[in-house]
């Protein structure tokens, strides 16, 4: 894949630039090399017009272009094509999805110890019925089922408990408990 290479040192005096990225080369993935810090100057390499040739060594490029009068400092700008296809990058993103997937899966089964589980679809779930303590939660909007629930000290403003709402509930348990007491104090 075509790519700017930014990260570079020039030796101007030896007529050399080497690609810190990369530990070898290939002349062949050579594209382009100018200096930009002065537009007078032309190309130091292009690998279509025959003056300006180079040689590869490693990952250091030795120019034909005469550059002992310029600066080690100043910027070049280099395009080379380092032979990376589209399919290699789609193997390289699949197989960090595929580490990143394991990870995922792994993540996961740290969790569940906790009620956190993951459904088919990728959704995180807390199971509250296997959570043996909770804190103080300020609000909670549904919770299908709660398996046992040994002590519940408050639960204001309720708005719906088990298809009934909350007065009603209310009213039930306590028509339930005065008629309990009547049955159980009361003798004929």
């Amino acid at each position: 894949m075509k790519k700017l290479i930014t990260n570079y040192s020039f030796d101007p005096a030896n007529r050399q630039i080497r690609l810190n990225e990369y530990s070898d080369i290939t002349l062949e993935g050579l594209l382009l090399i100018t200096n930009v810090s002065n537009s007078s100057k032309p190309n130091l390499y292009q690998f279509n017009i025959t003056g300006n040739t180079a040689t590869v060594s490693g990952n250091v490029i030795t120019l034909a272009y005469n550059t002992t009068s310029m600066n080690a400092l100043d910027d070049l700008q280099i395009f080379y094509d380092d032979g990376v296809s589209m399919t290699d990058l789609l193997t390289i993103l699949t197989d960090k999805l595929e580490n990143d997937d394991r990870l995922l899966r792994q993540i996961v089964q740290l969790l569940k110890p906790l009620g956190i589980t993951v459904t088919a679809n990728g959704r995180a779930i807390v199971d509250v019925g296997s959570i043996s303590s909770l804190p103080t939660l300020a609000t909670v909007t549904t919770v299908n089922t709660v398996t046992n629930l040994t002590n519940l000290p408050a639960l204001p403003n309720q708005v719906n408990i088990g298809g009934l709402n909350a007065l009603d509930q209310q009213f039930n348990i306590a028509h339930l408990a005065f008629a309990e007491s009547l049955r159980m104090n009361v003798t004929f």
